[in-house]
């Protein structure tokens, strides 16, 4: 009951910045498409249709398992498309990703990652007639920081981030979406935190979705000594 009264507070915090608003904090000077600087306008217009695409795919999702009866079998034959579009268009013959190719079908998949989320969440709260303010959502500024992170903005090829997200602002949802959607991409993902704690504790919170979504496997969740030993032991 603490966790619905703590996640209330932060929908109630999150639900005062909308996308517009945090497009327009959006410091877009180091942003690069076609080799280019782009301008701010190009940059928020094409992060502001992806956001467009993803929240009605999101709340598709929501409302046929909610209202239809839509179950995880109907929802992985609905991404299987997405997934196949992204593997054809922006995953290259070495295995680089340029999601920009296909930023539409990228938005449907995490449309439907975070449907799913929300839904586990619902049901495991014994919430399940409808979306409310207890629920697990994804704000808009986690989903800006996902869609930077798998390269939306920039028509190249995903490089190296450095994000900065403050506490209790989103580090554990934007990351976990994002494994899931690599993961489907048939990428093996690690998720490394400086804590075995908070490492342990992310991994059993989104275990559940990823089990539904079948990349339970591909995903691995540690600390930092926990990787370095696992990449010498391949060694």
């Amino acid at each position: 009951e603490f966790r619905r009264i703590h996640i209330d507070r932060l929908n109630a915090e999150a639900g005062q910045v909308d996308f517009n608003k945090a497009l327009s904090q959006l410091h877009t000077e180091y942003v690069r498409i076609g080799g280019k600087p782009a301008a701010g306008v190009e940059i928020r217009g094409r992060l502001q249709e992806c956001y467009d695409i993803f929240k009605k795919h999101f709340l598709y999702e929501v409302d046929e398992s909610f209202n239809k009866s839509g179950t995880v079998k109907e929802l992985r034959k609905r991404m299987s498309g997405f997934i196949s579009t992204i593997k054809s268009k922006g995953v290259s013959w070495s295995g680089k990703l340029s999601l920009h190719k296909c930023h539409e079908a990228v938005a449907k998949a995490l449309g439907c990652i975070c449907g799913q989320w929300t839904i586990l969440d619902a049901k495991d709260s014994k919430k399940s007639k409808g979306l409310t303010r207890g629920n697990i959502i994804p704000h808009p500024t986690q989903m800006l920081s996902i869609f930077r992170l798998v390269g939306l903005d920039n028509q190249g090829e995903i490089n190296n981030h450095l994000a900065q997200v403050g506490t209790g602002e989103g580090k554990s949802v934007s990351l976990g979406v994002v494994a899931c959607l690599f993961a489907m991409l048939d990428y093996d993902v690690s998720v490394v935190c400086y804590s075995p704690y908070l490492s342990g504790r992310d991994y059993t919170l989104f275990l559940p979705l990823f089990v539904a979504l079948d990349v339970k496997y591909s995903i691995t969740y540690s600390d930092i000594c926990q990787l370095v030993n696992r990449e010498i032991g391949k060694s």
